[in-house]
């Protein structure tokens, strides 16, 4: 449902919405533009933010908080850190609900990488089996506001903070999506 970007409108379909669903997704007014009234809204309808933004890349203005009744996802809009972010936090806080455990998977780099900014930076890939292993190719996209790049790639590796240059032959986590 596309709510308008009025704070009054919000406030008020956003207070329906809590009181009547165990969970909300929403995409979109997380960050700090003219705009982005989500986290003051929550706020004011007394949704205790868990945490606001993550050391991540695309995806870092996720937004996540709870009632006594609701869990609310509050993601970026831009559709590419939408959809990570729906893959990290929600699938997997989702099958754990239901008793479903999903399988962690890891895949073999099949290129040099570098990324410099302190963040943990979720790369699109392709993924294909050389050799009886999974290797992830990088796929070019130009950021987070690019759909069709999604159509290119498998899913995404998981690349740690704390490193800058990642090396063809290592070993990180995986999240795919085909």
């Amino acid at each position: 449902n596309h709510i308008s970007d009025d704070k009054e409108v919000l406030k008020n379909t956003i207070k329906e919405y809590v009181e009547t669903y165990d969970v909300l997704l929403f995409s979109g007014a997380v960050s700090k533009g003219k705009y982005d009234f989500l986290p003051e809204v929550l706020e004011e309808l007394g949704v205790q933010k868990l945490f606001h933004q993550v050391a991540q890349r695309p995806g870092k203005p996720f937004w996540f908080g709870q009632t006594t009744s609701c869990k609310v996802f509050a993601f970026p809009g831009n559709p590419v850190s939408t959809f990570l972010n729906c893959l990290v936090y929600f699938y997997p806080w989702f099958a754990k609900s239901v008793g479903f455990e999903l399988k962690e998977e890891t895949v073999i780099l099949g290129e040099d990488v570098s990324f410099n900014p302190q963040l943990t930076y979720f790369l699109q890939v392709r993924v294909d089996i050389k050799f009886g292993q999974l290797v992830a190719f990088p796929v070019k996209g130009n950021g987070s506001g690019d759909l069709a790049s999604l159509v290119e790639a498998d899913g995404f590796i998981e690349l740690p903070t704390k490193q800058t240059t990642f090396k063809k032959g290592e070993n990180y986590p995986v999240i795919r999506y085909r």
